[in-house]
């Protein structure tokens, strides 16, 4: 049977349609299941309260899923190819209008620009201070659901070699805001070595640092997926922004707060390999 050419327009139209509609489905349900975790997680603590962290503002990724501007997604990556790392760079195949996946990388590395640009005032007055910042860390942004779509065409350079591809990625995002990586700490595998997550970050510097987890493969990210957070490690606080919750206070030394909450998410996402970077 020949298919002419008016066939072969609608047959494409309709399978990039219906492509849309699976993404819009698969991101519906992620989001859903997300939701159902959040309110788990905030029942338990309603119910047996938690000795390790407290809350201090709520969050979500809430319209981090919907259409972008793809000129402006564009410009970010104009923007990041320029600042990019060795052995890293951005593929523009890999750009697109919608974005499915989550912001948690942009709202993470936003979050600590931010802290960055405000650590003098807000090491004098750290809970009032923070509340302040993560005001705006609530919901995702269309500027950030923008950048998010920019870093999802992320990818090893087809003629560079990374020493460490792990790290490099985080510092080639980390080039939108032209910040640097300064200390990396070993990968620690979740399932293996809980207490090694405790021992890494009692030693790590004082900072501010992206933590990042990821489910490791072997394709042109390195991962199946993965998950950005921000840690403030000072001798006055320690504080935890994670973009699917919000900001938190870890009580006494984070040890105990941080193992529960790396071991948390990764029950739920499966992302049990993870590393913390410093950033200045």
């Amino acid at each position: 049977m020949q298919i002419n050419y008016t066939q072969h327009v609608a047959f494409i139209a309709h399978r990039h349609c219906l492509t849309q509609l699976v993404d819009r489905v698969v991101a519906l349900v992620h989001a859903i299941a997300l939701r159902l975790f959040q309110w788990m997680e905030q029942i338990k603590e309603c119910l047996l309260g938690s000795s390790s962290y407290v809350q201090i503002i709520q969050g979500s990724q809430d319209g981090c899923y919907g259409g972008c501007n793809l000129d402006r997604v564009k410009e970010v990556f104009a923007r990041l190819i320029a600042n990019r790392a060795y052995g890293v760079t951005f593929d523009e195949r890999h750009l697109s209008p919608q974005l499915s996946g989550g912001a948690c990388s942009s709202m993470a590395l936003e979050f600590i620009d931010q802290y960055l640009n405000q650590q003098v005032r807000i090491a004098a007055n750290p809970v009032s201070e923070l509340q302040s910042l993560g005001a705006a860390f609530r919901t995702c942004s269309d500027e950030l659901r923008i950048r998010q779509a920019a870093f999802n065409a992320i990818c090893s350079h087809p003629h560079e070699v990374s020493l460490d591809f792990k790290r490099d990625k985080v510092a080639a995002l980390l080039g939108f805001h032209q910040r640097q990586i300064v200390y990396s700490s070993d990968e620690v595998v979740l399932s293996d070595a809980n207490d090694r997550v405790g021992q890494i970050f009692r030693n790590l510097p004082r900072g501010v640092f992206v933590i990042r987890a990821i489910d490791p493969c072997v394709n042109h990210k390195g991962e199946f997926h993965g998950h950005s957070m921000a840690l403030i490690n000072e001798s006055w606080g320690k504080f935890l922004y994670d973009p699917n919750f919000g900001l938190y206070q870890l009580k006494g030394d984070g040890i105990q707060a941080i193992q529960k909450w790396l071991s948390r998410v990764n029950s739920f996402f499966h992302i049990p390999n993870v590393r913390f970077y410093q950033v200045t």
